[in-house]
C-alpha cells in the first residue's frame, strides 16, 4: 500500500506500544489468516512494531488512528459508565444511611416519650401511696422459749475419760 519511505515515515509517527493490543485486533480483523498472529499474541508490547508494519501493508494510517481512538472512546464510555454507576450505588447507600439515621432518631424520640410518661406514671403512685393511710401491721409476740437458750438433754461432761481398765 505504501513504498517502503512512506511506511517507515508512518512507523515512526504511529509506534506505540500501549496500543499494541488494539493494533493487533485491528490485524486479526483484516486478515485473520495471517501467519504471524500466532506470534504477536504472546507478547503485544514486544512486537508492535512489526505488528504495526503489518498493518500498513493492508490499511492506511489514517484507519490505523481512526481505530485507536475509537477503541479508546470505548474505554472512556465503559470508565465513564462504571463511574456513574459507582456514584448511583454511593447516593444509594448516603439515602439508605439518612433513612436509618431518621428511624434511629424517632425510635429514641419514642423512648423518651415514654420514659416521661412513665416517671409521671410513678409519681402519680407515689402521690396515692403518701395520702393513704399506711395500714397497721401488727407484730407477733415473741416468746420467752423462743429467746431463751434450749436446754439440752445431754449433761455436760466434766473433762475427765473413763477409767476403766480393758483386758489384755
Amino acid at each position: 500500500m505504501y513504498n517502503f519511505k512512506e511506511k517507515n515515515k508512518h512507523l515512526r509517527n504511529l509506534n506505540a506500544a500501549n496500543y499494541a493490543e488494539v493494533d493487533l485486533e485491528l490485524l486479526k480483523k483484516l486478515d485473520p489468516r495471517n501467519q504471524n498472529i500466532s506470534t504477536f499474541e504472546h507478547a503485544p508490547k514486544r512486537n508492535a512494531e512489526k505488528i504495526l508494519y503489518t498493518l500498513l501493508d493492508l490499511t492506511t494510517a489514517e484507519e490505523i488512528r481512526n481505530n485507536r481512538r475509537k477503541v479508546e472512546q470505548e474505554s472512556l464510555g465503559k470508565e465513564a459508565a462504571e463511574k456513574a454507576e459507582q456514584e448511583r450505588l454511593k447516593q444509594e447507600r448516603l439515602e439508605k444511611e439518612a433513612t436509618e439515621q431518621a428511624e434511629k432518631e424517632r425510635l429514641e424520640k419514642e423512648a423518651a416519650e415514654k420514659d416521661e410518661k412513665l416517671q409521671e406514671k410513678e409519681a402519680e403512685l407515689e402521690a396515692e401511696k403518701k395520702s393513704e393511710p399506711a395500714p397497721e401491721v401488727k407484730k407477733a409476740p415473741v416468746s420467752k422459749a423462743t429467746s431463751s437458750k434450749k436446754k439440752t438433754s445431754t449433761p455436760k461432761s466434766s473433762g475427765k475419760t473413763s477409767k476403766t481398765k480393758t483386758s489384755k
